[in-house]
Order: structure tokens, then sequence, then C-alpha cells
């Protein structure tokens, strides 16, 4: 039984006339009066009782046509979905972001598209650039707002740059340079340092910022001398409050928690002194709703 054949037999049914029915059809009388026919031949049973001036259900056409109105509904209702989904209007969008420097434009993102497609699913999930590249590489991230390598390149993924930082000296209160008002890099190669702990995920050593650090260590002529690590910059920043050793971190952890320790501006011109957010995302997945929210971003980083 075709859908075409339950629109006919609905409109005859609704109407109780084959010629009502055929105009609202937009076809011929006979050949309706013929489908219906056919129609009843393929279920052995006879769905109208005829009459010179209309037409009646009999109890076998009043039980098809609760059915038959069912399923056009619900054939109607996929073709919305279906429509709707090659949109991006519905279905899911799985987020990750580095915190807590993508706060604000992950808000910022989630908001403007969700005023336009409320009916997706959004999930969000924190996580490490270097975890991000992971995820998204084999699926299980849409869309990831994470740090880019100081090459800008993560092999599998496009990317877009959202915002630009640079790395700063935090001091110990105590220390015999806090007054200073920048530093080269080579003033701190007899410190101890309190640094973020070295990538696990293998290939993605570029993301790691322990390794961007030690890099940019090499450039001034020396290695870092580790006496503490920590994973998140918060701690990082405290352990020096603290008298642990000086750090080199993000400038933006300025603005984000109150400490004793002191930001100095680094001196540096190297590529490797520079941080960049970038939302980031695999070509090799579709998905409309993503691609959405990759409009959305455009929109953003724009303003």
């Amino acid at each position: 039984m075709e859908l075409r054949q339950m629109q006919q037999f609905v409109a005859v049914a609704e109407a109780r006339s084959f010629r009502r029915a055929a105009e609202r059809l937009h076809m011929a009388q006979p050949p309706l009066s013929q489908a219906i026919r056919r129609l009843e031949r393929e279920l052995e049973v006879r769905l109208f009782n005829r009459t010179s001036r209309n037409v009646e259900l009999t109890d076998a056409g009043k039980a098809l046509l609760a059915e038959a109105r069912d399923v056009l509904a619900r054939a109607d209702a996929a073709i919305v979905a279906a429509r709707q989904a090659a949109q991006g209007r519905t279905g899911r969008l799985r987020i990750g972001f580095t915190a807590p420097w993508a706060y604000d434009i992950v808000v910022r993102a989630v908001a403007a598209f969700r005023r336009q497609h409320d009916a997706v699913t959004l999930t969000l999930r924190e996580g490490t650039s270097s975890e991000q590249v992971s995820l998204l590489l084999d699926g299980s991230l849409d869309v990831g707002f994470l740090r880019l390598p100081h090459d800008h390149d993560i092999k599998g993924l496009q990317t877009r740059t959202l915002r630009a930082d640079v790395l700063s000296i935090v001091l110990p209160p105590s220390h015999s340079l806090v007054r200073a008002r920048s530093l080269p890099l080579r003033r701190l190669h007899n410190e101890a340092f309190v640094l973020p702990p070295l990538p696990q995920e293998h290939g993605l050593e570029d993301l790691s910022l322990r390794v961007q650090i030690t890099r940019l260590c090499a450039e001034s002529g020396f290695l870092p001398r580790v006496a503490q690590e920590a994973s998140r910059m918060e701690t990082i920043v405290r352990l020096v409050a603290a008298g642990f050793g000086v750090a080199i971190v993000p400038a933006w952890t300025r603005t984000q928690w109150s400490t004793a320790a002191t930001y100095v501006r680094l001196q540096s011109d190297s590529p490797l002194a520079r941080l960049t957010l970038a939302a980031a995302w695999s070509p090799a997945s579709t998905s409309s709703a993503r691609e959405r929210f990759v409009e959305t971003l455009r929109g953003i980083a724009k303003r």
C-alpha cells in the first residue's frame, strides 16, 4: 500500500464524493475510482458503500481511515524533520573548549546559535587543546575551541582564528625582578620553573604549552629546570605566588584570579611567545548543524 493510495482513500473518505475528492487531488474522477477499486482488491475488503449521491465508509473503511491519517501525518513529519536537519535546524552539536580562555567566546557563539537553531541539542565538553584535536579527528566532537600551535597548522582539521594573546612571565612576590616592567627570557636561566605537564597524546606535542615554553627557553639558550608541574593555569599561578618557582603563562590569566604573583611582560619577537585561540572542525565529517554553527562563528569573528 503506497502513500499515494492512502492519500486518495483519505480524500474520498473525507469528501464522501469521488468527484469532490478528484477535484481536491487535481485529477480526473475515473482514474480515482479505479485506484480505489484496485486498493479494495489488494486489501480484499470493501472500503465504501457507494450510492448515486455519495459514498459512505464501511466498518473496514473506518478502521483504515484512522490508521491512514496517522501514517500520512507521520510521513509529513518525516519530511519536515529531514528538511530541518538538512538546514541545520535540528540534530545535535558537540562542542569542546579549553577553559577559561574560551569561556566568553563560547558563550557568545552558543547564545547566537541557539537564537536561530533552538531545536539543536548542544553538548559542551571542557578539555585541553590536545584532547579536543583527538576527539575532533575521531568524530567525537563537532567543533572545538582550542589553542593553535605557533605555525597554525593542525593536520586534518580546518580552523578559524578568534583571538590572539602573548605569553607573560610570572614571578613570586619576593623575587628580585618583580619591579621590572619587562624581561628577556634569558634572565630566568637559573630559575626553577612551574610548568604544565608533558603531553600524553602521541603526535600532538605542538599543541602542548609545555613544549612551546621549552622551545622558547631553548631559543634563549637554556632548558627550564622543573620545580613543579600543574595542569591548570590557576594552579600554576598560585604555586608561583607561594614561592615554588617562576612560570610562563598566557597573559589573559592576569585578570582571572587575585594572587600575590607578579606579571612581567616577556621581551620576545619569537612566534613561540604568541598564542592563538581558534575554532576547529574536521572537514571529513558532515553536519548541517556544524555548518550553521561555523557560519555563526564567522559573524562573531568579524565583529
